[in-house]
């Protein structure tokens, strides 16, 4: 069995925490953790478009479906963060650290895949922010709407992708900057700007959405027929539901962000508080909104291009509460504040999960790095340049289905760690222990995102699944060259702080067991039926 050598844990490697290096710093209290992870519910307006366009009128069944097993998820996430109050960088390095003990190489792939999961936020984001302004002020017929330069064309992977420099990507360069820069003022400076944004976008998004079903807009005659796209729920339309869930699952499991600010609470015991809030607001916004869009615009506008693009739904919005050209335009510039949020929410995450995997021994190390603000500069300035390649795209869906794939399996990995915590280290102090019933609930939930992952990846492309698993996998060979030639063999000395017990100096030994084993081979196998079952048996 491969697992870590607790004497290969460094006295000597240069932790950051130490000397020149800055850390994290506890400024937030739990209220602010809230406002800091708001901008996960702002991605409903990402892909609700995309979910639609093959669900139709059942869209808001897989909205709902998706939102209530990622809050039941975070309460397995609440547990084990609170098992690593020194840690920051989300629920992929809480659960990392349970299979970093057996299989290091099967534990680097979550951070891994939640970074990439998460890192095409920001360009969509702010891509779509653009694109609203843009409607606002240019006109579709003139010039700096239309002029476009062809980087390259990538037809070979997805028919019309390209990559592509224009007026959008210009706008949304700069929105990008922007962020970076409120960034690196540190979270509590974060937090400050964000609550600024939810007061703009996320509150008025709720209380706007809520003025149709006042306004009677709200017509049951629009969910009918209640079935996909292809009109049954045969073969075919349960393959499109589970592609729609999988889809939705990238933007409403998201309510887990507000683990991630773990260390730099003032209070890290009020994380379960933070946790539970974000969770419930999420609950009533990735229902209700799917919800009131398609009851009252219906299944042929949700269908309409610039809805599945995402580039519409500001307008769309607008129109569903008045028709003044003014309070329309008052509307967007509220959605742009939404969008932005969204878009932060995903820099803060993704930058710290690439510091914390950087502290812990398995990402580069050049990534660790923290500013006298204690934000991790490093990782900021890396995203950023990742953030403008992918803002060259010109098809976000396609990405958001790659990514979506391995936020889900992400997700597989940390739920299954959660239970190998339970086994491996039951003494660690635990803010909250959540009930065993709801513990195996969770790990059901483990095996049956990796179905999803099967059953729904390749709806959004032929090869989504294949590149989605071969973009997870770069993580291993990132690691072994961070292992084995830059820190010679050895881990951190922080990497298993939080998990050495009271009254003693080093980590347990790892016991036998052979349920990572079973977790590894059951998620597997829940994936290949899911693949074989809508993509082999029933083409």
């Amino acid at each position: 069995m491969e697992g870590v050598d607790c004497s290969s844990v460094s006295q000597n490697v240069d932790d950051t925490t130490a000397g020149s290096q800055s850390s994290m710093t506890r400024t937030l209290s739990w209220k602010q953790v809230v406002f800091l992870a708001l901008g996960a519910p702002a991605l409903v307006l990402f892909n609700m478009g995309g979910v639609s366009s093959i669900l139709g009128a059942a869209a808001p069944l897989a909205w709902a479906v998706s939102v209530i097993i990622g809050v039941i998820q975070c309460t397995v996430y609440i547990e084990i963060a609170s098992m690593h109050p020194s840690k920051t960088g989300g629920i992929s390095i809480y659960g990392s650290t349970a299979w970093m003990w057996r299989y290091p190489k099967i534990g680097v792939i979550a951070p891994w895949s939640h970074w990439v999961a998460w890192i095409p936020i920001l360009p969509i984001g702010v891509a779509l922010a653009a694109s609203y302004l843009m409607g606002l002020f240019v006109p579709d017929d003139s010039v700096l709407a239309t002029w476009q330069i062809v980087l390259l064309d990538l037809d070979f992977i997805q028919d019309g992708l390209l990559l592509r420099i224009n007026a959008q990507f210009v706008i949304a360069a700069l929105l990008m900057t922007t962020v970076v820069f409120i960034q690196k003022g540190g979270a509590s400076s974060s937090a400050k700007t964000q609550i600024i944004m939810a007061l703009c976008g996320i509150i008025p998004l709720l209380v706007i959405v809520m003025v149709p079903i006042f306004t009677g807009e709200v017509h049951l005659n629009n969910f009918q027929p209640f079935a996909p796209v292809n009109g049954s729920w045969d073969a075919e339309g349960i393959k499109l539901f589970f592609g729609a869930v999988f889809m939705a699952a990238w933007a409403s499991y998201g309510s887990e962000t507000a683990a991630c600010y773990m260390s730099e609470m003032k209070s890290p015991s009020d994380a379960p508080k933070a946790v539970l809030v974000s969770g419930l607001i999420a609950i009533v916004l990735f229902i209700m909104v799917p919800l009131i869009f398609q009851g009252c615009l219906g299944t042929e506008y949700m269908m309409r291009p610039e809805i599945v693009s995402g580039a519409g739904v500001g307008e769309a919005m607008a129109g569903m509460v008045t028709s003044n050209p003014l309070f329309c335009g008052v509307v967007v510039v509220m959605l742009v504040f939404t969008l932005m949020l969204g878009s932060m929410t995903a820099m803060a995450d993704t930058a710290r999960t690439l510091y914390q995997g950087a502290k812990d021994g398995i990402l580069p190390k050049f990534l660790s790095h923290a500013n006298e603000n204690g934000s991790p500069t490093a990782a900021i300035w890396f995203n950023f340049v990742v953030d403008l390649i992918l803002l060259m795209f010109n098809d976000y869906l396609f990405l958001l289905a790659i990514t979506a794939m391995n936020y889900i399996l992400c997700h597989f990995l940390v739920l299954t760690g959660a239970w190998i915590h339970r086994m491996d280290n039951p003494d660690i102090e635990r803010t909250i222990k959540i009930p065993d019933t709801l513990l195996v609930v969770c790990v059901l939930l483990a095996f049956f995102n990796m179905f999803l992952v099967g059953a729904g990846s390749n709806v959004w492309g032929s090869y989504v699944l294949f590149i989605g698993l071969a973009l997870a996998l770069l993580a291993i060979p990132l690691y072994l060259f961070r292992h084995y030639v830059v820190d010679k063999g050895t881990f951190p000395e922080g990497l298993y702080q939080d998990l050495i017990p009271k009254g003693q100096t080093e980590p347990p030994e790892v016991p036998g067991s052979i349920i990572p084993n079973i977790c590894l081979s059951l998620g597997v196998a829940f994936m290949l039926i899911g693949y074989l079952v809508f993509y082999v048996l029933i083409p």
